[in-house]
């Protein structure tokens, strides 16, 4: 097995840019489709524990955009990991590789959650509920102003919630919504009753937010007494419906602990877009690429 250039002697490290030096560096390049690349899961997405406080992220989902979001969230006070460098790859599975700070604390698994006491419960969701609420508050970002639902930097988002993984720029929620579903196959089981549950969401508008875009226990670390050590995995990250935060978070579930806690955090909001939402996942299930 051939070792990722990271690892080799002769990589070499970029000093991390700014914001603003990214935004003139790269522009926002059109979609192109990509194809799947037939590899492990552990190649797939590998992050390499380092000395010294360190982790190097380098997957097939690691993007610039993430480098960009990741450090304004740092600079907007958010408890995310501090991005120390970058290396871009031209002939490997990842686009670019992180070297980034290791966050405290521990990942929300469910034994976990169910050992805190209900005052620390609310630590994490009062917590999570100031975190969310400030991001979505975040104006456009200047590279972004092209399209309306986007990456930060005004390019494709990068979601396993949305067909193939990879979806262009949308001018506006319509296109959005048509692009959710295009791939569905009129064959499919139920059909028409996942096609109806989808379509509701046609005939609302919802207002555009920046939004984290892979809320899940796995990326909320908390400290033994709930507070929030940290948010992380932001390479799906970007401008949705105000709803998407939630609705991805749920999936296609409808109990247990999880589903309880998007629900607090969400304030009883979205449930008929999370409806409309599994519908549509259930019409695409066979492009959700992991």
């Amino acid at each position: 097995m051939s070792r990722p250039n990271i690892l080799h002697p002769e990589f070499t490290w970029h000093t991390a840019p700014t914001v603003d030096q990214l935004r003139k560096r790269l522009s926002a390049a059109p979609y192109t489709p990509r194809l799947r690349r037939v590899t492990p899961f552990w190649v797939q997405r590998i992050i390499w524990p380092l000395p010294f406080g360190l982790l190097l992220k380098h997957s097939d989902g690691t993007r610039i955009e993430e480098v960009v979001t990741t450090r304004a969230a740092y600079e907007a006070g958010i408890p995310v990991p501090r991005i120390i460098s970058y290396g871009a790859h031209l002939d490997s599975l990842a686009e670019v590789s992180i070297l980034m700070t290791r966050m405290p604390g521990e990942e929300l698994f469910q034994e976990l959650w169910e050992w805190f006491e209900p005052e620390e419960k609310q630590n994490t969701i009062l917590a999570m509920k100031e975190i969310l609420y400030f991001v979505h508050s975040w104006g456009r970002h200047p590279s972004a102003k092209s399209a309306l639902i986007c990456s930060i930097m005004g390019t494709s988002i990068r979601s396993v919630r949305v067909p193939y993984k990879l979806m262009p720029p949308c001018l506006d929620e319509a296109e959005f919504n048509c692009r959710l579903i295009k791939p569905a196959d009129p064959t499919s089981y139920n059909f028409e009753e996942h096609m109806a549950r989808a379509k509701t969401l046609d005939s609302q508008t919802h207002e555009i937010v920046f939004t984290h875009g892979d809320l899940a226990p796995h990326n909320m670390l908390v400290m033994s007494d709930g507070r929030i050590a940290g948010l992380i995995d932001w390479e799906a990250a970007g401008y949705y419906p105000n709803y998407w935060e939630y609705t991805t978070a749920w999936g296609i579930g409808t109990e247990g602990w999880w589903f309880d806690l998007v629900h607090e955090l969400a304030d009883g909001k979205y449930h008929n877009e999370r409806e409309a939402n599994a519908g549509r996942w259930l019409l695409t299930n066979g492009t959700m690429l992991w």
